[in-house]
């Protein structure tokens, strides 16, 4: 089969192209393999998470309900004035939250805060101080805290006998003071962080008007944040109210919660297309020279997006790198292979194309001796015609019987030659 030298530099072109494309797909199908693992593992971690948030919020609904939807509460708040609530009130409000805090000693609540329309704190109890000191009339009434004019001026109300009283000031409770930095956030959940450096979970819940519905304070119950929501070292978390568009936490930054999500994190917000995969939503992210690998799960109840950021650095930048040096490194192999055999492609090309110059040389010089034989076998025939044509004179010219000499007994004739003499050369 004869071979097409020719053609050899457009499959080596294709080959070439073939094996780089090999090489940079497999390199891709790499690192999209590290980001499915990481996918899943997310998928996993978020779908707990779901589930732990959606336990957490029903069971914070039904056993916090009586004290802001009870109609002794709403009275309370429906007396109140704007100035100031009247120390019988607060008393009330105080011996509410102890009597509810020991229905429920075993539940995982840090304090629990009453507030008015303006996010002003009337009352609350600090349930781990009540722990600490006891559950006598005089020790728990240490966990106690009434706001007086304001922010800073907090009081513990000490009870004593039946018959007596005693007011004593002491320092602003860790639940007290934390309103004065809290965000303006009327109804909802978020993460705080108190002045002890501890985090809370507080969600609150709108105190209405028992006729006009209208909200005339709020409750807040702070309980501690779960484990499972600090993140590894290089995955953020962030958790979103999409009924407020509010950050309930962010891992990354603990001023985010309580505020708009746009403000902090508009750049995740802007890396989702809308398109999720069993109601699992991938995105991947440059930012701050980090690439991030985003997945979000959406919970039903309570409506939070929760969402995790992988920081592939650490895990693709060496690898990658690697990767690229090992795809040039190929590259450059099948570069030097591919010259060499195209190099070797030409010479062949070249001895080939003088080979082909040599036998059609070859040809035509056997073309002119065919017809040099064809000249000398046309002259051959020619002269047998002629020796034929003098035979044939000469035999007509010659007598028929054999002259007879006197005096000799034996006679002969001659005769003409009949074919030409083959060992002659012709020209």
């Amino acid at each position: 089969m004869e071979i097409r030298t020719r053609q050899f530099p457009l499959i080596f072109a294709v080959a070439g192209v073939l094996f780089a494309g090999l090489f940079i797909a497999f390199y891709v199908l790499v690192f999209d393999s590290i980001r499915g693992i990481f996918t899943v593992q997310d998928h996993s971690t978020l779908t707990e998470l779901i589930a732990d948030a959606s336990v957490h919020h029903q069971t914070v609904l039904r056993e916090t309900k009586i004290l802001h939807r009870s109609r002794g509460i709403q009275r309370y708040f429906a007396s109140m004035t704007e100035e100031r609530p009247s120390q019988d009130v607060v008393r009330s409000l105080q011996r509410r939250l102890l009597d509810w805090h020991a229905q429920f000693a075993e539940s995982s609540y840090r304090g629990a805060t009453y507030v008015n329309v303006h996010l002003e704190p009337i009352a609350a109890i600090d349930f781990n101080l009540h722990g600490r000191f006891g559950s006598s009339d005089d020790d728990r009434s240490q966990a106690l805290a009434t706001s007086g004019a304001g922010h800073g001026e907090n009081r513990a109300t000490v009870y004593g006998t039946a018959d007596t009283e005693e007011e004593t000031v002491r320092s602003n409770p860790v639940l007290m003071q934390s309103w004065a930095s809290a965000p303006p956030i009327s109804t909802g959940t978020y993460v705080l962080q108190l002045s002890d450096s501890t985090q809370v979970l507080r969600t609150i819940f709108p105190i209405l008007d028992r006729k006009t519905k209208e909200t005339i304070g709020h409750f807040a119950i702070d309980r501690p944040t779960a484990s499972s929501w600090i993140p590894e070292e290089d995955q953020e978390l962030l958790i979103v109210d999409r009924n407020r568009n509010h950050v309930v936490y962010s891992s990354a930054n603990a001023q985010a919660a309580g505020h708009s999500v746009d403000r902090f994190h508009s750049h995740i917000e802007q890396a989702f297309d809308g398109t999720a995969e069993n109601g699992l939503a991938t995105a991947m992210l440059t930012h701050a020279g980090d690439e991030l690998l985003l997945n979000r799960l959406t919970a039903t109840d309570p409506q939070w997006e929760i969402t995790t950021a992988m920081r592939l650095n650490s895990y693709t930048s060496g690898p990658r790198s690697r990767g690229r040096l090992l795809i040039a490194a190929s590259l450059l192999f099948v570069a030097i292979a591919g010259y060499s055999i195209y190099s070797l492609t030409i010479r062949v090309r070249r001895r080939s194309e003088a080979l082909e110059d040599a036998n059609a040389e070859i040809e035509e010089r056997n073309h002119s001796l065919e017809e040099a034989q064809k000249i000398v076998r046309a002259h051959n025939e020619m002269l047998e015609a002629e020796l034929a044509t003098a035979s044939s004179m000469q035999m007509k010219l010659m007598p028929d019987e054999s002259p007879t000499l006197p005096g000799f007994s034996i006679s002969g004739r001659c005769r003409p030659a009949t074919q030409a003499d083959r060992h002659d050369k012709g020209p």
